[in-house]
């Protein structure tokens, strides 16, 4: 952890007078430079160690990201789905899967009302599955408030693995409706993390 450069103003001790005078004294001695390069060094090799972190991704928080009832589901995400391992979001409720992001999560979003859209049950949890534009799909949680969103590219992730993941975590929020009409019912066979709370 790096630590603030100390303050000019605030006293030193008193058993180090001496290397205080140095310094002013001779402010372009070996001393002096050595430590200033030293803390250059130290700050650059820090600023590395922060990029190779990877990238946090940069997602737009849901309109009710800030509803109580999606901490539970946040805490209970799992670390990946399927090879994609989950990475920092900047923005709350919210979490990204896979680098570049093959699934992106946002608990929050206005609950949809009935719809004529595909209707597919993962495991206890129903989600209306919209195609948005070739192989991005957004899944949404159906009959629960807050809903829950997520986007997949399906030609890097399978949509059913990943309804299945968030089987368990979107089940934190209590279903209230039920689709009326499924299309597709999908099990945890696999035992891939959807299993019942």
């Amino acid at each position: 952890m790096l630590s603030a450069p100390s303050d000019p103003s605030t006293p030193r001790s008193a058993s180090r007078p001496s290397a205080r005078r140095r310094d002013l004294d001779d402010p372009g001695g070996s001393r002096g430079v050595r430590g200033r390069l030293t803390a250059l060094a130290a700050l650059g090799a820090a600023g590395l160690a922060l990029t190779a972190c990877g990238s946090i991704a940069d997602v737009e928080a849901a309109p009710h990201a800030a509803d109580p009832d999606c901490a539970p589901v946040m805490i209970a995400l799992p670390d990946s789905i399927g090879e994609a391992d989950q990475r920092e979001t900047n923005a709350q409720a919210t979490a990204a899967f896979g680098e570049p992001s093959q699934a992106v999560v946002r608990c929050g979003v206005e609950p949809p009302g009935p719809s004529s859209e595909h209707c597919v049950s993962a495991d206890g949890v129903d989600w209306l599955a919209v195609e948005e534009d070739g192989a991005t799909w957004r899944l949404i949680s159906y009959g629960r408030k807050p809903a829950v969103e997520v986007l997949i590219d399906t030609e890097e992730i399978s949509s059913s693995s990943v309804m299945l993941a968030m089987a368990r975590p979107t089940k934190r929020i209590e279903a209230d409706d039920r689709c009326s009409s499924v299309e597709q019912s999908i099990e945890d066979v696999e035992g891939s993390g959807g299993a019942a709370d």
